[in-house]
């Protein structure tokens, strides 16, 4: 199965990993969602908006903003 990280386009953070076509996101206290694209999400650590328009296809920079 392909794994491609999600990561903030401000800090590096994982937002989500691609799994088999949809986002995998996964949040504290047992919360999580797969979901079709485009994602779009802030990061709770620096608040940056991150969007994904499509499955990453092995982005150098892990595909942050697209």
């Amino acid at each position: 199965m392909d794994q491609h990280e999600w990561r903030c386009c401000g800090c590096g953070k994982l937002l989500g990993v691609v799994r088999g076509g949809r986002m995998h996101l996964r949040f504290a206290r047992g919360h999580e969602y797969f979901v079709g694209f485009p994602v779009a999400g802030t990061c709770r650590r620096c608040g940056a908006l991150n969007e994904c328009a499509a499955p990453m296809t092995n982005a150098p920079d892990g595909g942050g903003r697209r």
